[in-house]
């Protein structure tokens, strides 16, 4: 049994072997690729090496395995199964041994030879030999289409995502930097894009709506007209908004090979298999853990949840377009009753809408933008006539969601709420309680799985017993001593942190009121501590400073007098820390809270850093290599002594300030004048470099054509390189933008805006 270092690094010698190979042309594999992602019967594994034919229709022509243990064949046979081969091979320390994953019984086997000088020499020729009985088995032993299973499908999509994710999140970053302000709203987005087309790819193809003879450039395109075509109710989400992002040509031609691949596989003609293949995807894309629960198949309204039965004729159910989608296949192919009512967005639902049972998942952080946030509480106050919460401008989307969900609950009706663990923190556990108090009896709380679930009655019962389940442990609690402890103790009792709590019950620790502030000194010092630390972390999470700080529970006025007594002059800020500990220590009769080392925290904590200036003079390293053009000087050379018109002026940029009647009229900055008499010249002279040695343009017009079409290629090129490398590099596209921008300008090309002006004119591709 090899050590995991070791393991790792025989695995790419493996594939380093099989790459050379391969590059020889006598095999028929394209590719060998160490630990492939795979999900599995077994859960998700990845196998040691992957021997791909072509991987972006995921057609695989075999698999090494290293086992820890020879005879476990459990592994490899999922990961075979999942790859839809019959055949795979393990490489143990005494033999190499090709199995056939059906019947589990050996196909060919060699002795695996021993450790000395020669070895190197003698794997190589080993894999060799292995890779020469793929080939055959490639061809005699390939499964055919009816064969691969549910699995094989369900990482045919979710691998053709995973690829394409990075592809088309750069291109979001790009193209919409004014929306896309993070690497992980850029890769969401993507994420959801990509389901969503996958989803109406799966439905034409169901319906037999989808043409064979699509273009990859149009996949996106065709798939939105088609979906928009469809009469059916229940599908009214496919036909897309005027906010949905395109695809870019990368992920486009990903997803043609996915749509030629399901085609030649003949998904549908085995209606079981497509039930399990679509039931995957519908948990592969589900919003938490818990939204797989199958405890709520009676809900009245389902958002972001997995459950699909046959009683579903009364549900009203909220979803995203795409697993809606899936959900509409699932009961086509069940011949089960589609929801009364299906809806893509929450408050698009009748205002006069009343459930009675209620399951919902909110995982949605984004703080939605002025807009949503006044169509929403219009929806809100609504559903709360005659109380109106109000919560704070920054709440997340989930918040604004589970507001409307309490308010159109009928009384004696019952709820399930799973939201982020971070509605365990201030202010929002406080806002929940204010919102529950009176009204809803608690028959549940839960931290599971970093989800805070929350089953409510909508109803007063203040002496029910509620359950509430942290993470060490299960206490069974009234109601009214519930609400009667607060916010903070429940978010303490749920992390289980005991100490903290105690401190709590005892009154040694209380909310802040107003004889707390005799003392702000006193305050400020015991913000500084490591018990404040040790609280700020569990009871503000993301928040740990600012206005929220104060919402802290704080020692007496007693202890906070003492700590602002301490004298602190002349004293580092970590003997101050640990003064202040010592002292609250004697005071509260407390054992020393763990502190975190603030320097190891930032470092653990914070994501490397590009260096900006680094980064710049790598990009300027890679342009000189594939060259920085200089018009028109670079771009005559190919021309034999053709007749040229001077634009050389001391006050360049020319600017075009006039067209009359095919004439166009340039300015310089100091207001000198000159015409032309076709636009092509008039847009060669804007785009003389500023450095040219000789702003001479030639006078005829298909000369000068040429020349201008070759610079603005070669500067759309040049664009592109740049915009790719600081979003690649960079987190946020701000930052991205802003470094593209000073690498542009640098380069003394013309503004970009100009030579998207000149691409248009002249009908030229802007990619």
């Amino acid at each position: 049994m090899m050590d995991p270092a070791t393991h790792q690094r025989f695995i790419q010698q493996l594939c380093h072997w099989a790459a050379i190979y391969i590059a020889q042309g006598r095999s028929p594999f394209r590719k060998a690729e160490a630990g492939t992602p795979l999900t599995t019967a077994q859960g998700a594994l990845c196998p040691d090496m992957v021997l791909w034919i072509n991987q972006d229709s995921f057609v695989a022509g075999g698999f090494v395995q290293i086992p820890d243990c020879e005879d476990d064949l459990e592994t490899p046979c999922a990961c075979a199964e999942s790859l839809g081969v019959n055949y795979f091979a393990t490489w143990g320390s005494k033999r190499l041994t090709i199995w056939q994953a059906d019947n589990r019984k050996i196909i060919e086997q060699w002795p695996v030879p021993p450790l000395d000088q020669d070895s190197p020499k003698a794997y190589e020729m080993l894999l060799v030999q292995l890779m020469d009985e793929f080939r055959t088995l490639a061809v005699i032993g390939a499964c055919p289409p009816d064969k691969l299973s549910h699995w094989h499908l369900t990482n045919l999509c979710l691998g053709t995502v995973n690829k394409a994710i990075p592809l088309l999140s750069e291109h979001l970053r790009r193209t919409r930097s004014d929306q896309v302000k993070t690497i992980e709203t850029a890769e969401l987005q993507a994420e959801n894009k990509l389901t969503l087309v996958i989803a109406r790819l799966l439905v034409l193809q169901y319906l037999k709506k989808l043409p064979y003879s699509i273009e990859p450039e149009r996949l996106d395109l065709a798939l939105k007209e088609f979906s928009a075509a469809l009469d059916i109710t229940q599908l009214d989400q496919l036909s897309g908004h005027g906010n949905e992002p395109d695809l870019d040509e990368q992920s486009q031609v990903l997803l043609h090979h996915l749509l030629r691949r399901l085609d030649q596989i003949g998904l549908f003609r085995q209606p079981q298999r497509a039930i399990r293949f679509i039931n995957q995807l519908l948990h592969a894309t589900a919003s938490s853990p818990l939204s797989t629960e199958e405890n709520s198949v009676n809900a009245a309204l389902h958002m972001q949840h997995c459950s699909v039965s046959q009683n579903d004729a009364e549900l009203v159910e909220v979803d995203q377009p795409q697993r809606l989608a899936f959900k509409y296949l699932l009961r086509v192919l069940n011949d089960w009753p589609h929801p009364a009512l299906c809806r893509a967005d929450l408050f698009s639902l009748p205002r006069e809408i009343t459930v009675h049972r209620i399951v919902a998942n909110l995982v949605d952080h984004e703080v939605p933008s002025t807009h949503y946030r006044n169509a929403w509480q219009a929806h809100i106050h609504a559903a709360w006539s005659g109380h109106r919460p109000l919560w704070p401008r920054n709440t997340p989307t989930w918040g604004y969601q589970a507001l409307y969900l309490l308010g159109i609950l009928a009384d004696q009706g019952t709820i399930q709420l799973c939201l982020p663990a971070s509605a365990l923190c201030l202010p929002w556990i406080d806002h929940i309680f204010t919102l529950l108090a009176g009204e809803y009896t608690v028959k549940e709380l839960a931290l599971i799985a970093d989800q805070f679930t929350l089953q409510l009655e909508r109803r007063n019962a203040p002496e029910q017993i509620a359950l509430v389940c942290g993470e060490a442990r299960r206490v069974e609690i009234p109601n009214d001593e519930l609400f009667g402890g607060g916010a903070i103790a429940l978010t303490l009792l749920l992390q289980n942190k005991e100490d903290l709590l105690r401190l709590i019950e005892a009154k040694r620790l209380r909310l802040p009121s107003e004889d707390h502030y005799s003392s702000e000194d006193g305050r400020q010092r015991f913000h500084k501590s490591c018990l404040c630390q040790q609280m700020s972390k569990t009871l503000l999470g993301s928040n740990p400073s600012g206005k929220y700080l104060d919402q802290l529970p704080v020692p007496s006025s007693k202890v906070l007098d003492s700590l602002a007594a301490l004298e602190l002059d002349g004293l580092s800020s970590g003997q101050q820390t640990t003064l202040i500990d010592s002292t609250l220590q004697q005071l509260l009769d407390i054992d020393a809270p763990p502190c975190q080392d603030s320097t190891t925290e930032s470092t653990a904590s914070e994501a490397p850093r590009t260096d900006n200036k680094s980064l710049e003079n790598e990009i300027h390293q890679a342009l000189e290599v594939k060259g920085i053009p200089l018009f028109p000087d670079h771009y005559l050379y190919d021309f034999y002594r053709p007749e040229l018109r001077s634009f050389y002026t001391d006050h360049r940029p020319w600017q075009l300030v006039g067209e009359f009647m095919g004439t166009f009229t340039l300015e310089d900055m100091a207001g000198n004048r000159c015409d032309c008499n076709n636009d092509i010249i008039a847009y060669a002279a804007l785009l003389t470099s500023q450095e040219a040695a000789t702003p001479n343009l030639p006078t005829d017009p298909t000369v000068c054509q040429q020349i201008v079409e070759r610079f603005l290629t070669d500067l759309v090129r040049i664009h592109q390189l740049i915009w790719d490398e600081c979003h690649a590099a960079l987190p946020t596209a701000k930052k991205a933008n802003r470094l593209g921008n000073k690498i542009w300008k640098n380069l003394e090309f013309p503004p970009y805006r100009l030579v998207e002006e000149a691409l248009e004119r002249f009908n030229l591709s802007q990619t």
